[in-house]
């Protein structure tokens, strides 16, 4: 496959994926009723289908707008793109889905697959008017060398939830990332507003007779993110190229987001080794130095390899709760740097949709 542009949106892939459940779940009715009146169809033919998936894809162009209504974009830029998928069993060698009841008699079919995305580059963009897939690029671009990731993506086909609907696994190794206001703020946006966007007008109904939300027994998980971390460094600079607020090294940390299907979340990160530094001062001599107490946080030299530091949220409907954990670790208390990383880090996303976008009323028909 030839170079492609992409642009992705989370509402426009839960928008395709509601029309295809409810495809489905027509076709599921007139096979039920096929069935009433012929017993030449058979039950097999209502099984979900198998699909072998090889791509091979050079220098694709990957766009993730703020929203679909904002020309502000994140630009992923690949050197190729590999797909690749296969079909097993759930807790077999190979899957990476948490299996909820190991006892349980019954396993679930995963589309296993796996993405290679090589040569990796993150730029800020800018859409056009026109609304077409032309973008200009903004400033210097996220990462200093290109990077290369691999994912494995499962989707669970079987009906049960004894795994997740969907599982991501990667690892990020060797990545150094620089941010300044406006690519921090821009990112904010993305997370918020695309991949963070709440489509509960795109969920399936509820089923007369299922239970209460309030049964735990029928809550699952909906999609699951592990992130392996490994020498992942991430700069905030207020100019980006001039000057320097803070270096964080993510030396050994391990990151999992968890969305359940009461649209609950758990977020857990859970490092072994971090190192954040204050960094306004790197370019001066020792003796102009206004703190000399580079390393804010660091590890206990005698405690290096245990968990130094864990971050987890649990947000529910009716309230959200962090807890933060720091073990064997030294914290200097420079009040200037913690309040000049407070501003940089709670610096706000930018807004949902431009000033030019009229406001947008979602509704969706479903099938009677």
């Amino acid at each position: 496959m030839g170079p492609v542009t992409y642009v992705h949106t989370k509402r426009f892939v839960q928008e395709l994926q509601a029309f295809a459940r409810d495809f489905s779940l027509l076709r599921r009715v007139i096979l039920q009723a096929r069935l009433k009146v012929s017993v030449g169809v058979g039950l097999g033919a209502a099984r979900a289908t198998k699909m072998v998936v090889r791509v091979r894809c050079a220098t694709p162009v990957i766009v993730l707008p703020v929203s679909g209504r904002s020309r502000g974009a994140l630009v992923a830029e690949l050197a190729h793109l590999h797909i690749d998928n296969c079909f097993k069993l759930a807790g077999e060698p190979g899957t990476a889905s948490t299996v909820t009841d190991p006892a349980s008699g019954a396993r679930e079919t995963l589309d296993v697959r796996r993405v290679e995305l090589a040569g990796l580059a993150l730029w800020g963009a800018r859409g056009g008017a026109g609304g077409g897939l032309r973008v200009r690029r903004l400033g210097a671009p996220l990462l200093a060398a290109p990077a290369h990731l691999q994912l494995q993506i499962e989707h669970n086909l079987s009906d049960s939830h004894n795994v997740p609907d969907f599982t991501l696994q990667g690892t990020l190794a060797t990545l150094q990332c620089a941010l300044d206001p406006s690519q921090y703020r821009l990112v904010r946006g993305v997370l918020a507003h695309n991949l963070g966007e709440s489509v509960d007008d795109l969920l399936p109904p509820p089923a007369a007779e299922r239970p209460a939300a309030r049964d735990c027994d029928q809550v699952w998980t909906t999609s699951s993110l592990k992130l392996d971390l490994h020498d992942v460094t991430v700069k905030l600079e207020p100019e980006h190229g001039v000057s320097s607020l803070a270096c964080i090294n993510f030396i050994k940390s391990r990151l999992l987001v968890e969305t359940y299907s009461d649209l609950s979340q758990d977020i857990d990160l859970v490092s072994q080794e971090i190192l954040v530094s204050d960094t306004r001062y790197a370019q001066e001599p020792a003796n102009r130095r206004g703190n000399v107490f580079s390393h804010i946080v660091q590890p206990m030299p005698d405690h290096r390899h245990s968990v130094q530091a864990e971050v987890h949220a649990r947000k529910r409907h009716e309230s959200s709760a962090y807890t933060i954990l720091v073990n064997n670790m030294r914290l200097m208390a420079i009040l200037d740097w913690w309040e000049a990383a407070n501003q940089f880090i709670m610096q706000p996303p930018p807004p949902l949709a431009d000033a030019d976008q009229p406001s947008l009323c979602v509704t969706r028909f479903l099938p009677l």
